[in-house]
């Protein structure tokens, strides 16, 4: 059953004196070469969940390169929709001139 990501957004963070990421910050966001295309994990086809949403925050580098990332939040929990996101990421690319850490929206359906 083929699974379809309807939106990767990314939206820019700015970097707090402690190094977490902080609220968007007032900077446009970064856009996609190549947008994340995660699968479907088997546990959320067989849960039929039918959909769900994962935050992540990711660093963007000045190549371009996606890395470091981690789950923010996934909705439903429990069906490594976060890990799919995840795995999906080192395949991405954005346009290379706005390095820096974003959250990074990724919605799933299943059609």
């Amino acid at each position: 059953m083929p699974a379809v990501i309807l939106a990767a957004l990314i939206l820019s963070t700015a970097q707090s004196p402690t190094g977490a990421p902080a609220m968007p910050a007032e900077r446009p966001a970064a856009r996609w070469i190549a947008a994340p295309r995660p699968e479907m994990p088997v546990a959320a086809l067989r849960g039929n969940i039918g959909s769900g949403t994962v935050v992540l925050n990711c660093e963007i580098l000045d190549t371009g390169e996606v890395a470091g990332c981690s789950i923010v939040s996934e909705a439903p929990a429990g069906y490594r929709l976060g890990r799919a996101a995840i795995t999906a990421m080192p395949a991405a690319h954005a346009e290379p001139d706005r390095p820096g850490r974003y959250e990074v929206v990724l919605n799933f359906i299943v059609q």
